[in-house]
Order: C-alpha cells, then sequence, then structure tokens
C-alpha cells in the first residue's frame, strides 16, 4: 500500500516541524520518503504478533533510515 498525497503531505509537514528536518547524524535536510509502508514486528512466526505501521525515510546525504510511526501521524 503507496502513501496518498496528503498522507505524505502530512509526514513532510512533521518532517520539516516537528522533526526539526535535519538529519541527526549529518546535518542534511535532504530526504527522500519512501511511498511504501513497512511492519516492524517483535515476532514473525507466531500468529497474533505485535506489529507497528511505519514509513521509511531516508537522507539523500549519509543514507541514514529513520521510520515516523504511521498511526502517530495519523496517517
Amino acid at each position: 500500500m503507496a502513501l496518498n498525497a496528503n498522507q505524505r503531505a502530512k509526514l513532510e509537514e512533521h518532517l520539516a516541524t516537528t522533526a526539526n528536518g535535519a538529519c541527526q547524524l549529518c546535518g542534511a535536510t535532504d530526504w527522500e520518503i519512501d511511498d511504501r509502508w513497512l511492519y516492524v514486528s517483535d515476532s514473525p512466526t507466531e500468529m497474533g504478533m505485535f506489529a507497528m505501521r511505519v514509513v521509511p525515510v531516508a537522507c539523500k546525504n549519509c543514507s541514514q533510515v529513520v521510520f515516523f510511526a504511521a498511526h502517530l501521524l495519523g496517517i
């Protein structure tokens, strides 16, 4: 499932304001937002496992990847 335009805009706003917009490793502000959801899970082998939907964002300068919790962003 891909982010729609509204969800992407909400993430871009969060990145620029609340998240300060700068990479924690190198200080760059040029990000690549992946339009796909990822799921972070505590156990891929058990039924009923916990999974959190996240959106990966990568720094275009140093390649650090950060994950934003979709449910906390309201997307």
